[in-house]
């Protein structure tokens, strides 16, 4: 009597335990990225000379400060396309960061700040500024 069973050959048997390692391999490779909050706010109004202050914090999930994050910011003026200003960005410590821009024109500025924290995924803030003339 003729046993009717599906042989597979030793070949689809190594492919397939090879797959599985793949797999494996780049689930153990690929890190993890955590959600992290981030605030972001005014440290005081922008002085007439245009000189604009923010403070940034970053915050794991459960509270604890993000230390040592790439900052990157960048101020436009909608209403002119020009060279963004410098940045100056200082870390104070406990996941805070002060930024400082010399914000040379009167006018809307749009203020867009982003944070890159290894295993993290930090969500970038845009604020809105306007910086009025001074009195003479």
């Amino acid at each position: 009597m003729k046993s009717n069973f599906m042989r597979i050959r030793p070949f689809w048997w190594i492919l397939f335990i090879f797959c599985c390692l793949v797999v494996l391999a780049c689930a153990i490779s690929i890190p993890e990225h955590v959600p992290a909050s981030m605030q972001v706010y005014f440290a005081k109004p922008v002085s007439p000379d245009g000189l604009a202050q923010i403070i940034l914090t970053l915050d794991d999930p459960q509270g604890l400060p993000i230390e040592q994050a790439q900052i990157k910011a960048r101020a436009i003026m909608p209403a002119m396309p020009m060279l963004p200003p410098p940045t100056h960005v200082t870390s104070v410590g406990q996941g805070t960061y002060l930024l400082q821009f010399h914000l040379t024109m009167t006018g809307q500025w749009l203020i867009t700040v982003s944070a890159q924290a290894t295993g993290f995924l930090v969500p970038s803030k845009t604020l809105s500024v306007e910086v009025i003339p001074r009195s003479r």
